[in-house]
């Protein structure tokens, strides 16, 4: 893609927590945020929730912490056809 112009967060923990926070934030901040969790997708969508009353475009991303290679391999091929370059990683999850 280019000229693209949406700014992309991945922001990995956050379903809760820092993480969670740090994606809303983000948000806030006019990112398009790929919220990446484990295992509580009840709190994920609550995240989302919250992110997307805002009017910011979210992508939901459930993982295992243990983001390996192939994992983040998927993710990066994901977010790029469907929002674009990532512009911003911030890892929260905790292993």
């Amino acid at each position: 893609m280019t000229g693209q112009t949406l700014k992309v967060a991945i922001v990995t923990g956050a379903s809760g927590g820092i993480g969670a926070a740090v994606a809303e934030r983000l948000g806030k901040d006019g990112f398009a945020v790929v919220v990446n969790y484990a295992g509580n997708a009840a709190s994920a969508e609550a995240v989302i929730a919250r992110i997307e009353s805002e009017g910011v475009h979210i992508d939901p991303s459930q993982d295992g912490a243990e983001v390996v290679n192939t994992v983040a391999d998927r993710m990066r091929r994901e977010i790029y056809r469907n929002i674009g370059l990532a512009d911003l990683l911030s890892p929260q999850a905790a292993g």
